[in-house]
C-alpha cells in the first residue's frame, strides 16, 4: 500500500479498486476482480501464478535510538528494548539462535498486538523490531527507521499474483503485474549490502501509461 501511489502517479488513465478477502483464489477471481494478491504461493487451475516479491527480516529501530545506545554487536541489545509481535511471538528468538546467542536478555521487552503497532513503536523510538524489509522500505528510504545489523535475515513472505489465463495479456493487467516485479527489483535486500545504521533503501518509480481500467483484489 506504502507504493501503490507510486504505480497511480504514473498511471492516472488505471483504476484500481481494492478488495481484501480471504476466500479462495478460485471463487474470487471467478466473481468481479481481474487479479488478486497473497503472501503465499497456492496452484489454483485455470490461473498463472508468478511471485513478485520475496522478502526477508530484519531487526529496524530509529536512528535517535541508536544515538542513545550505540549497538556495534549483538551484546549490546542488552541495553535495548526489543519489541515483539503477539502474531509473531519467537522472531527476535529465532534470530538471536540465528546470530549465536541464544540466551541473550535484553534490557525490557515489550509486546503488541500487531506488526503495523510493532514498526509504529519502533519508529517512535520506544524499541527495536524485527521488520519486514519490502514493508519497512519507505520508513527506511526516508530515513524515519535504519537497521542496526547486516544480518543474519529471517525468511518472510513470498507474495504472488494469480490471474485467470482469459486475462492474461490484458495491457492494464500486464502494467500492473511489471510494475509489481519492478517493486521486487527495488526492495532486494541482501545482508552483505547493508550497511549497520542504513537508511539508503530506494524504491523505483516505474512510468507507464495506459487507457484502461483495472480492478484487481489484494488479498493478506
Amino acid at each position: 500500500m506504502p507504493q501503490l501511489s507510486s504505480f497511480q502517479l504514473a498511471n492516472p488513465a488505471i483504476e484500481i479498486r481494492l478488495t481484501t478477502s480471504d476466500e479462495p483464489i478460485e471463487k474470487l477471481l471467478r466473481e468481479e476482480c481481474d487479479g488478486a494478491i497473497r503472501g503465499s504461493e497456492q496452484k489454483p487451475v485455470g490461473y498463472v501464478v508468478s511471485e513478485f516479491l520475496s522478502e526477508v527480516r530484519l531487526p529496524v529501530c530509529s536512528p535517535k535510538v541508536l544515538k542513545k545506545h550505540p549497538i556495534r554487536k549483538v551484546a549490546d541489545l542488552a541495553y535495548h528494548t526489543l519489541l515483539h509481535t503477539a502474531t509473531y511471538p519467537g522472531l527476535w528468538a529465532e534470530w538471536l539462535a540465528a546470530c549465536g546467542s541464544p540466551g541473550l536478555a535484553a534490557h525490557r521487552s515489550r509486546q503488541l498486538d500487531h506488526f503495523f503497532l510493532t514498526l509504529q513503536a519502533a519508529i517512535d523510538g520506544l524499541g527495536i523490531a524485527m521488520g519486514p524489509t519490502a514493508l519497512v522500505a519507505l520508513d527506511i528510504e526516508e530515513g524515519r527507521l535504519v537497521f542496526p545489523f547486516e544480518g543474519p535475515a529471517l525468511p518472510a513472505w513470498r507474495y504472488c499474483s494469480y490471474v485467470r489465463h482469459a486475462r492474461v495479456g490484458d495491457p492494464a493487467i500486464d502494467i500492473f503485474l511489471t510494475w509489481l516485479q519492478e517493486l521486487d527489483n527495488a526492495f532486494r535486500v541482501t545482508c552483505s549490502g547493508i550497511t549497520p545504521g542504513s537508511s539508503a533503501f530506494v524504491p523505483e518509480r516505474p512510468a507507464r501509461k495506459l487507457q484502461a481500467v483495472l480492478l484487481y483484489s489484494f488479498d493478506t
